[in-house]
């Protein structure tokens, strides 16, 4: 079920980012990736980052310190390798978590500009994927007992619905049963002995 999500979230980047000139990349979990952001030589600052709105920062790096700072839970998997204007980020041991588009944010004194942007979409290993497959096959015996459930409970009710309309429409057609003994009211007793009179 989570790569049907998968598909589905690859396809919406797609469709609704703003990437530019995008590349978009497809890798294996477990392969890894090179990320190379190069801009003009007045690049002061270089940030890699990931999400539609860029609000996840993979990597910082600042020309005139020397020091680059790499995200806390990415530092086992994440290599640099800068040479300014360019700089080249290694991201090894991909995960689907991976997935998604990555962005270089060049700053220089004056500006910032975002460039070199990147959709990364990152599949299982094609023994998980076989291994999925049979799981969601369990899946789909259980939703299509589910629905066909439904469908039989949704009968049932559809028929007792038009069972007790119909029989109420032949209850209000039945002609009123009317009594043989007359009705005793003194006016009319009245009237009739006037008129045999």
């Amino acid at each position: 079920m989570s790569a049907v999500w998968m598909k589905i979230a690859t396809i919406l980047c797609l469709c609704c980012s703003e990437l530019t000139d995008a590349r978009v990349m497809w890798k294996e979990a477990g392969e890894s990736i090179t990320i190379s952001c190069t801009s003009d030589s007045q690049l002061q600052m270089m940030y890699l980052m990931k999400g539609l709105n860029r609000d996840e920062q993979i990597f910082f790096t600042e020309r005139t310190k020397q020091k680059h700072n790499i995200k806390d839970t990415m530092k086992v998997r994440v290599q640099a390798h800068i040479v300014f204007p360019k700089v080249e980020v290694l991201i090894k041991n991909l995960t689907r978590n991976d997935t998604g588009p990555y962005w270089c944010l060049y700053k220089t004194m004056s500006s910032s500009e975002y460039t070199d942007s990147l959709l990364l979409v990152v599949t299982e290993k094609q023994q998980e994927r076989t291994a999925a497959v049979c799981e969601s096959s369990s899946v789909n015996v259980v939703v299509l007992a589910v629905v066909a459930f439904s469908v039989v409970l949704l009968a049932i009710m559809l028929f007792l619905i038009l069972w007790i309309t119909k029989k109420n429409t032949r209850a209000s057609f039945r002609p009123e049963k009317t009594s043989s003994r007359p009705k005793n009211n003194d006016v009319y007793e009245d009237m009739r002995g006037t008129i045999r009179r």
